[in-house]
């Protein structure tokens, strides 16, 4: 649920910050990725003062409405979420590369290409994979991010298992669109989970053959906020969300 950074312009710069690893830098615009102007040497008086914008007026307003009782929680497979609340992190191994093929050694291992974890079924199964993570207690909707493809390499694309709460029984999920390579990804809903005591527990399995198996993650949906009545905010929520990031 953290800014992935802070972005601040103005006609002449661009500062860019992320709090992951502390990454500061300047530019001049236009700034386009085919050539980046970086002057944060040379303009140590404006990172300074983008610096004390950002510290004294956008992070204050951000912490403050993160404060606000969130409607849904994402849990993204990010290193930093992989390495503290997966229980085994030795099932998953990162694979450096750009383009999947099918010469990767599958073994029983998760494999980690950007965002998304991938496994191939029909060749080898993988380890479940053991999560678990702090919520408010309650009712939630479950639902997964994963990657649709009716063709990855002559394979259809994504079906996992997941078993939550400790439950009985697994439950299959699919998630196989008409979409094409560009934009592929998108949410799968589980269903509904009881949370009695605040700590959410899910155990992801690979699917079957033929599918492909990948995941990003899985968000956590307050139940009560997805009735029919409740798809939005209220006027109270909206006017405290507003506020807390400076508008009113």
């Amino acid at each position: 649920d953290k800014p992935n950074g802070f972005i601040i312009r103005d006609r002449e710069y661009k500062y860019e910050y992320d709090p992951i690893d502390g990454y500061e830098a300047l530019f001049r615009v236009p700034d386009r990725l085919a050539n980046r102007l970086e002057c944060t040497s040379e303009e140590k008086d404006k990172v300074h003062y983008f610096r004390e914008l950002r510290k004294n007026i956008f992070e204050p307003r951000w912490n403050a409405y993160d404060a606000l009782e969130k409607l849904y929680h994402d849990f993204l497979f990010t290193e930093s979420f992989l390495s503290a609340d997966l229980a085994n992190a030795d099932a998953v191994e990162p694979v450096p590369v750009d383009n999947l093929t099918t010469d990767l050694v599958w073994g029983d291992k998760w494999r980690k290409i950007k965002a998304y974890l991938w496994a191939a079924p029909w060749i080898s199964e993988p380890k479940p994979l053991h999560f678990s993570c702090e919520v408010r207690p309650g009712r939630y909707l479950l639902a997964l991010h994963l990657f649709s493809n009716t063709d990855v390499l002559d394979h259809p694309s994504s079906m996992v298992r997941v078993r939550v709460m400790k439950e009985e029984h697994a439950r299959d999920v699919h998630y196989t669109t008409d979409k094409d390579w560009g934009v592929p990804y998108g949410l799968s809903e589980v269903g509904v989970v009881d949370v009695p005591d605040g700590k959410f527990e899910i155990e992801v399995h690979a699917g079957d053959a033929p599918y492909w198996s990948v995941i990003g993650g899985f968000r956590l949906t307050l139940a009560e906020t997805v009735e029919a009545t409740a798809d939005l905010p209220d006027d109270e929520q909206l006017q405290d969300q507003l506020r807390a990031l400076g508008y009113l």
